[in-house]
């Protein structure tokens, strides 16, 4: 990676640029009638990673970025669509420490712009008269959203099971988290005219990037601040969520006041907000967050591996330093 280059400021100009394009875009809808919460959703300001990586998966193939704005917007609305509806799901309130569309208006409101959202994400995708590989770009994100489904799908399944594997957890964390990121790669080789081997590469980088995004995304519910993540400390624990850390934990536990007290989190779906602090201290003294941290560091070297075939550019390099920025991230 090319240390010379200003990799922040890099990062901020091309995210400045797409707010603009993603704002300009939301002015333009003719819809009245959910103008509002649209806005709202769409306004959450924040590293938009998956836009960005549509934009620098798009360089590193040889693109150019304005060939990318387009599905970037459409992969951010197809994000945001998931968050309406997940939150209606998860009956969650916040989200990053602002009201959810379902809490500031209704569920009806947050089921009608979920869709809405999708129709205007499919309306951004290229057209056969603006790109070659259309339909492969509208297949893919067609892919993409019933995948993200069917890991929604799963995960209330988990909630209501007394037995979730590590690897059924993480085959679907790769279907609800990983599987946008990676398509937002793939998508964004594919506006970029790239290569087979080049795509699949980006594939490979998006996935591994995906599962370790969602472990430190488990990792940081159970030791991030409020006023950084957004979510009181060990929200998941509270709402019965199978998570990394959960399972982890339940693998490693011999002491009998620990086995007890994760039987207490399977049967009841979730603990008591008095227990919130014994099982912290639980996934302390077992190591859990040292392990969560680990497969984090393993997914991320995966992800970097990856494209180190990639033609020695700014895209390429972007996408080595993003996987570091999310490695460290503490929201």
């Amino acid at each position: 990676m090319n240390d010379t280059v200003n990799f922040p400021e890099l990062y901020n100009r091309q995210l400045k640029e797409f707010e603009k394009s993603l704002e300009n875009y939301v002015d333009s809808v003719e819809d009245q009638v959910l103008l509002e919460p649209l806005k709202y959703i769409m306004a959450g300001k924040g590293k938009r990673i998956r836009p960005m990586l549509v934009i620098f998966s798009n360089l590193a193939v040889g693109g150019r970025s304005e060939e990318a704005i387009a599905p970037a917007i459409a992969m951010e609305m197809l994000h945001n669509f998931t968050l309406a509806h997940d939150d209606i799901m998860d009956k969650s309130p916040l989200r990053r420490g602002k009201e959810t569309i379902y809490k500031k208006w209704d569920e009806a409101t947050a089921i009608l712009l979920g869709d809405l959202m999708i129709g205007y994400a499919f309306g951004l995708l290229p057209n056969r008269e603006t790109s070659t590989n259309n339909e492969r770009i509208l297949s893919r994100f067609n892919n993409a959203l019933i995948e993200v489904c069917q890991g929604q799908a799963l995960d209330m399944q988990f909630e209501q099971s007394e037995s979730v594997s590590l690897e059924d957890y993480l085959k679907m964390i790769e279907l609800k988290t990983a599987m946008l990121i990676e398509a937002s790669c793939c998508i964004g080789a594919l506006s970029g005219y790239g290569t087979k081997a080049e795509i699949n590469s980006l594939i490979r980088y998006g996935n591994s990037l995906g599962l370790a995004f969602q472990i430190q995304d488990d990792l940081l519910d159970a030791t991030a601040e409020f006023e950084k993540f957004g979510k009181r400390l060990g929200q998941d624990l509270l709402d019965g969520k199978k998570t990394f850390l959960i399972l982890t934990a339940e693998k490693l536990a011999k002491e009998k006041d620990d086995v007890e007290l994760i039987k207490n989190f399977y049967e009841n779906k979730g603990v008591k907000e008095e227990d919130i602090p014994k099982m912290l201290e639980i996934y302390e003294r077992l190591g859990v967050f040292q392990i969560a941290e680990q497969e984090i560091d393993n997914y991320t070297f995966k992800a970097k591996d990856s494209i180190k075939r990639l033609q020695d550019n700014i895209g390429k390099n972007m996408l080595y330093w993003i996987a570091d920025l999310l490695n460290k991230r503490k929201t």
